[in-house]
């Protein structure tokens, strides 16, 4: 299969090395020629113009930025062939999914977000989330591959995903952030390395949050419509909590763990405990 990576960014670095490894012929452009050519040649995969690269390819990976996603999908599809097929590795759904529903192509389409960053070792394992939008025998051949290299493949519609990763991505996020934005303004408490088991996994989740491009965590913030009614509900529980631990109110923190503990078993709960300490002593924390 001849693969072709639109975006050498981290993300389309990471596809483009999965494929070349496994035997495809993988075409790779960027704006960034500096970038495309420097991937080029760590890969061995051919730096390609976009036009010969969309009628080459038998598969296209759009890996561009989220705001540029849309347009980049709508100008690809328009110069791809019959019998391939286009994707993108957009974290947000709806515009992409908009655009392809309305490219003028004889390409199959289907977006697809892996759920994983540049630092998986490859996809065994790994959700990957499939939008179908046109499909018929190439996206069954590309399903049948993904499941092949170990991925676990979950189909949904694209406000149905955008509602999802508002909770399991955008949530997570805005929680690590403001853990360490909150941090930083306190410095001048943290006067020894001294460490809890929960400290010291949020410190490790900032860390790795801190390893990545912080336009990406803006941008999924941003273009999620969906990310704003978590951010409001996260303030309001923030809001509760300091109005009556300000009052006093101890018992507030019972209360609310009664409301959340039927979302785990006791056992589930047990497990993490112990799973948090077994971490905690096994880690080298120099």
């Amino acid at each position: 299969m001849r693969v072709g990576i639109v975006g050498a960014g981290q993300m389309g670095s990471w596809f483009a090395r999965l494929f070349s490894g496994t035997g495809d012929e993988v075409l790779v452009n960027d704006i960034d020629r500096s970038r495309m050519r420097k991937i080029s040649e760590e890969l061995g995969v051919k730096a390609c113009g976009l036009e010969d690269l969309a009628k080459e390819s038998d598969l296209v990976i759009v890996a561009t930025p989220i705001a540029e996603t849309p347009a980049v999908v709508s100008s690809v599809a328009g110069m791809m062939r019959k019998g391939s097929i286009l994707t993108d590795i957009c974290s947000v759904k709806e515009k992409v999914v908009s655009a392809m529903k309305g490219a003028k192509t004889e390409a199959e389409l289907v977006s697809i977000h892996p759920l994983f960053g540049p630092g998986a070792s490859d996809l065994r394992g790994k959700d990957v989330i499939v939008i179908p939008v046109r499909v018929r025998s190439a996206y069954r051949s590309l399903k049948k591959r993904l499941i092949e290299m170990g991925a676990r493949i979950t189909e949904m519609g694209a406000e149905e995903h955008d509602k999802l990763m508002a909770v399991v991505q955008c949530l997570p996020h805005l929680t690590v952030m403001s853990f360490l934005f909150t941090l930083g303004s306190m410095r001048e408490f943290l006067t020894e390395d001294v460490r809890t088991p929960m400290f010291e996994h949020l410190l490790l989740a900032g860390k790795a949050l801190l390893a990545r491009d912080p336009d990406l965590y803006g941008e999924i913030q941003v273009h999620n419509k969906y990310a704003s009614i978590v951010r409001e509900r996260m303030l309001e529980v923030c809001r509760s909590m300091d109005v009556a631990l300000s009052a006093g109110d101890a018992k507030i923190v019972e209360k609310k763990f009664s409301e959340v503990e039927n979302l785990f078993s006791k056992s589930e709960r047990e497990r993490a405990y112990m799973l948090l300490y077994r971490l905690f002593e096994g880690e080298d924390r120099k």
